[in-house]
């Protein structure tokens, strides 16, 4: 099974989690979706809002795939799991990032 990745920068430390789904319009309609659902969160630092918005997507991704127990890992690529970052972007079948000041998913790869 293919992965791919979803780059998030929380101010604090830039994170690739894998997301365990290989149809990226699937994923991408998935996090375009939770981005909606998230709305504005004002005032909030750049790591509240990366955590919301990771909970509600991943939310989401279990709830469409009915019940899965996993759609976005919780923990960040670490060579430990997929064998670190640069051999998991080379490996991703896709990756998108989220811009939260613009509101979208940027596709990556």
């Amino acid at each position: 099974m293919g992965i791919g990745l979803l780059f998030v920068n929380n101010g604090v430390q830039e994170m690739y989690l894998p997301i365990f789904h290989e149809d990226r319009e699937f994923v991408l309609s998935v996090l375009t979706d939770a981005m909606k659902k998230m709305g504005r969160v004002e005032g909030k630092s750049p790591y509240h809002q990366s955590r919301v918005f990771y909970e509600i997507a991943d939310d989401l991704g279990r709830e469409r795939l009915k019940g899965a127990h996993l759609f976005i890992g919780p923990e960040a690529v670490s060579e430990q799991c997929l064998g670190g970052v640069e051999d998991a972007c080379q490996q991703a079948l896709y990756i998108f990032s989220v811009d939260f000041d613009n509101r979208e998913i940027v596709k990556v790869k």
